[in-house]
């Protein structure tokens, strides 16, 4: 029923001279806990969709106790239109904590507000498990397109590592324009939000943050174009020690890079829907110092 198609071990710092702390020899790392990524399920009044979605779903509660999974995180384009009810009610049956993010399509549908009403109930939810949630204000107005934008912003901790939930969807819709990723630099925009929520990080071990977000933050089709990459990591990069990985999906395939200036990890997750039924599952270590880890790359068959 499984095949494993990868391993890689991720952390931009994985050695006792980087950065920490000269108070005598590091640490070994201990296994902390495990996440899950899926992405792209496209719940679109398509029932093969809704069981590939299931049956993900399903396979991970199974091996969530096994595994150590405390999260599963959903990287956008999970539902729209007709199936954006659909896609919270299918998620909802997860025994295993999920975390949804926004995607592009159904800013192209229209939906923008409406997911977040849909999915208010599940960010409530994560606020009780992990002990509180700080959301970015909504709505702001965007004054690129004129119009207000619900950005899907939020932050958790759990476990010592910070989770980062980053919308940089394009509200465009234009066909190309609108598959890229936007910082929304602007009052009340992505960039400003992200830029506080790095600088506010209080102490902790290196290679503690975790971004999520529909488009991963890479240079790339399908994400950031140069100057907004350049922008980027040309601020980000001085957090470096704490930013470890940037994961996201969008693109339907696999692909894992490190980030030019910034040195983080980026992962992007294929589709449930298209092709193989894939995932990935992220373990964590710790040691107090800093936290490393390793992704595994799974293909269920059909």
């Amino acid at each position: 029923m499984l095949t494993m198609l990868a391993l890689a071990c991720t952390g931009a710092s994985t050695t006792a001279d980087s950065g920490l702390t000269d108070s005598g020899p590091e640490p070994a790392l201990e296994y902390v806990f495990s996440f899950a990524l899926i992405a792209d399920p496209h719940i679109v009044s398509d029932p093969e969709h809704e069981e590939r979605l299931i049956q993900a779903r399903d396979w991970l509660d199974d091996q969530a106790e096994d595994r150590g999974l405390e999260m599963v995180l959903v990287l956008g384009d999970i539902g729209w239109g007709d199936g954006l009810e659909r896609s919270y009610e299918l998620l909802d049956g997860f025994q295993t904590p999920w975390v949804p993010i926004a995607g592009d399509n159904m800013m192209h549908a229209g939906d923008e507000e409406r997911w977040q009403q849909v999915f208010a109930p599940q960010l409530a939810e994560l606020a009780t498990l992990f002990g509180g949630i700080d959301e970015a204000p909504q709505p702001s107005w965007n004054p690129t397109y004129e119009r207000d934008a619900w950005y899907s912003n939020y932050t958790f901790a759990h476990q010592g590592v910070t989770f980062m939930v980053l919308d940089w969807c394009s509200r465009s819709h234009e066909p190309i324009w609108g598959d890229t990723a936007e910082l929304h630099d602007h009052d009340g925009g992505t960039w400003g939000w992200f830029q506080d929520q790095v600088k506010s990080l209080p102490d902790g071990p290196q290679e503690s943050v975790v971004m999520a977000s529909h488009m991963a933050m890479h240079l790339g089709p399908g994400s950031f174009n140069i100057a907004a990459d350049d922008q980027l990591e040309g601020w980000a990069g001085a957090y470096a020690d704490r930013l470890a990985l940037s994961v996201g999906g969008h693109l339907h395939m696999n692909i894992d890079d490190v980030a030019t200036v910034g040195g983080w990890d980026v992962h992007v997750v294929d589709a449930t829907w298209d092709d193989s039924l894939s995932l990935s599952i992220v373990d964590v270590w710790g040691n107090g110092r800093r936290f490393a880890y390793e992704l595994e790359r799974l293909v269920l068959d059909r």
